[in-house]
């Protein structure tokens, strides 16, 4: 594997000039710093400038994500509707939970589950993942995240008083 002199993401203070010099040269990145700040006092700025002039020209290193495959699949269920996974998936039911149990989803906040329960008293519940992630706006990731163990039954114990929507006298 041959070596690429790059700015380095990991350990950067402004550009990542100085982290990636000394990763190259295999040297403590925090003497390259001390090193132009040195020249920087000598020649009057001059290593400023080549710093700025790398930072522009050298390529950023990219961050390298080591691929670990998954243990089990990501749905809970295969098409054939064996389960693969070794521990039961408890699936927790969006419309009628309670902030506890809402707070197993995966990826919400506290927040943004007590603005779940306001929206779907509001909404009288949700049909899909997607309609519950578009009225809180939660990103895609974090859909995905949620879809395997969320289920959307109708909701139980509400007053006909209740009804969402505005009330008209006569």
């Amino acid at each position: 594997m041959t070596k690429k002199l790059e700015r380095k993401i990991q350990g950067k203070w402004i550009a990542g000039v100085c982290s990636g010099l000394g990763e190259y040269f295999q040297i403590n990145s925090n003497i390259i710093r001390a090193l132009f700040v040195f020249l920087s006092l000598l020649f009057s700025g001059l290593p400023i400038i080549i710093y700025i002039v790398l930072a522009v020209v050298l390529p950023q290193k990219q961050k390298q994500i080591p691929f670990n495959p998954p243990s089990s699949p990501r749905y809970p269920e295969s098409s054939t509707g064996q389960n693969f996974s070794s521990k039961p998936i408890t699936l927790i039911d969006v419309n009628n939970g309670s902030e506890r149990e809402l707070s197993k989803l995966p990826g919400l906040t506290s927040l943004q589950i007590r603005q779940l329960i306001e929206a779907r008293e509001m909404r009288g519940g949700f049909n899909t993942v997607e309609e519950m992630g578009e009225v809180l706006g939660l990103k895609p990731h974090i859909l995905v995240q949620i879809r395997p163990v969320a289920q959307f039954l109708t909701m139980r114990n509400r007053p006909s008083s209740e009804q969402p929507g505005r009330r008209l006298d006569v």
